[in-house]
């Protein structure tokens, strides 16, 4: 389904690609993100040329899918059915066109100029993250995403060519995280570059609330403003979700990416036999895990480092 017409009242709505044209197709993942979602938007259509918005949504339960319809040339795909975020990166990169395509949030906003300052890297680059910058109603700067052997903790690289992503294909299993990580190999592996650039930024923003709640086996953690904390509000749903992390890791990533680091507690999570039926390459690591942390992780050791692990997936 696509939208043609915006219908909101805003008087701050502003499309680049009506006035300007050369539009860039846009993917967009959403479960329940009415929070930020319209502020988002209104961000992404001034900055950038967007062709067409392409929207894979998890089954929202809140506004989600009545902000999106405000929007012009939006592509809406309701698929509940789409479980984890890799397989929905590569069922929208299946519908893109443009040469170039913009990865995006629901809760990212985007300063003036960013567009343009990340085109400036296209000869360099042919998929790129840009610095980011936390939004807890005060910003912190994210330290990790201008380190290029650094997770950038977004779903996607934000800019790249569609040609360098050709290929990407995962079952819709485990890879509700790390997406990242496997979108940033299949590019290296097709003979790509990829790379961070720190001139431009954009905006993470974070509230207070209990996220997903519209799929209740995604559930694990609420926000609070304190000192910002993430709250474990379903250990079970916790594990269960660092199991399929790992289980993702083991599946679909190469062990020796120098950007994969410390998941030894993730490791201990999985069976033996698992691991030599889904990724042989991970054993020496996976028994490398065991022996330090000797029996099999329970429940206990992994929340010891809870915060750490939440704080690592995007």
């Amino acid at each position: 389904m696509v939208q043609e017409s915006f219908r909101s009242t805003s008087p701050s709505f502003v499309d680049r690609h009506a006035t300007e044209g050369d539009g860039i197709d846009v993917l967009l993942l959403t479960l329940d993100a009415e929070t930020f979602l319209e502020r988002s938007l209104l961000s992404l259509y001034a900055e950038v040329p967007v062709a067409h918005l392409l929207v894979c949504d998890g089954g929202s339960k809140d506004k989600t899918i009545s902000i999106l319809k405000k929007f012009p040339r939006v592509e809406l795909h309701i698929r509940a059915d789409i479980r984890t975020t890799g397989k929905g990166v590569e069922f929208l990169l299946s519908r893109a066109t443009t040469e170039w395509i913009v990865f995006t949030d629901a809760d990212l906003s985007y300063p003036k100029g960013w567009y343009d300052a990340m085109c400036k890297y296209r000869d360099k680059f042919d998929a790129f993250d840009s610095r980011r910058i936390h939004a807890y109603e005060f910003y912190r700067e994210d330290p990790a995403v201008s380190d290029p052997n650094e997770r950038p903790l977004v779903t996607t690289p934000q800019m790249g060519r569609r040609k360098a992503l050709a290929n990407f294909r995962v079952d819709d299993d485990y890879m509700w995280r790390i997406t990242d990580i496997a979108v940033r190999q299949t590019i290296e592996k097709n003979g790509y570059r990829y790379g961070k650039v720190t001139a431009p930024f954009h905006f993470h923003h974070t509230t207070e609330g209990v996220k997903y709640t519209s799929d209740p086996s995604k559930v694990y953690e609420k926000i609070t403003f304190e000192e910002p904390k993430v709250t474990v509000v379903n250990p079970e749903n916790l594990r269960r979700t660092l199991i399929q992390v790992a289980k993702a890791y083991v599946k679909y990533i190469d062990p020796d990416l120098p950007y994969v680091k410390r998941i030894d507690n993730l490791l201990v999570l999985l069976e033996r036999e698992w691991v030599l039926e889904n990724g042989p390459a991970w054993l020496e690591k996976y028994e490398k895990a065991h022996r330090s942390r000797g029996a099999r992780g329970k429940l206990r050791n992994v929340l010891r480092e809870t915060k750490r692990l939440l704080t690592e997936l995007p």
